[in-house]
């Protein structure tokens, strides 16, 4: 398990989990990414191949330890019967702003630092949801390479990639089984970040 602290964001954490049941030896394995008390299935092995859903951790009272709620989508739960695509129709809009940078070595910007934000707005064709995610400097901080979630009513989204491809790694409710890439740009004149979806 791999936890990141969000500094400043409510003790956010974003994790890349991975959960081994029945043992060792076992090869029954799921693994999970996303903020701590949000985070989408992204695979899993043995009797867990196929699974998508979400997984919330909280932590335990008292502790030490954390817990885990499991909500796995239900076998019939599938794209074509149960989602309307129309939300992937129209760019995505997020406010920027309120980003965290963390600084590993305190030398400002540079290579392996990481942006950090939660719980911002996303809107689309009416609808409403939240995203939150991490961005990675790379080469000289002229490109990133990022881990975002968006949550919708009906189902949530995990892309992972440069922002000129990011892919669809994980999606739960009516989203399960989307095979979906997007663009992220930047709109300084709205003062936004948009996602623009090929499904």
């Amino acid at each position: 398990m791999i936890l990141e602290n969000l500094d400043n964001l409510d003790d956010e954490v974003y994790c890349a989990i991975s959960f081994r049941a029945g043992g060792e030896d076992s090869q029954d394995i799921l693994t999970a990414q996303g903020i701590f008390n949000n985070m989408v299935i992204t695979g899993g092995y043995g009797c867990y191949f196929g699974a998508s859903g979400t997984l919330v951790g909280s932590p335990l009272v008292p502790g030490p330890g954390f817990q885990y709620d499991f909500s796995f989508d239900a076998e019939d739960s599938t794209l074509a019967a149960n989602c309307d695509l129309s939300i992937f129709d129209t760019a995505w809009l997020e406010p920027i702003g309120a980003e965290v940078l963390i600084d590993y070595e305190g030398d400002g910007e540079s290579v392996g630092d990481m942006v950090v934000w939660d719980n911002r707005e996303i809107q689309t064709s009416g609808e409403s949801g939240v995203g939150a995610g991490r961005c990675f400097y790379m080469q000289n901080q002229a490109s990133f390479y990022c881990n975002i979630v968006f949550a919708f009513p009906q189902g949530t989204v995990l892309v992972q990639g440069f922002p000129d491809e990011l892919i669809a790694i994980g999606a739960s409710g009516c989203f399960q089984g989307l095979k979906a890439t997007a663009v992220a740009g930047e709109d300084t004149t709205a003062n936004v970040f948009t996602y623009t979806w090929t499904v």
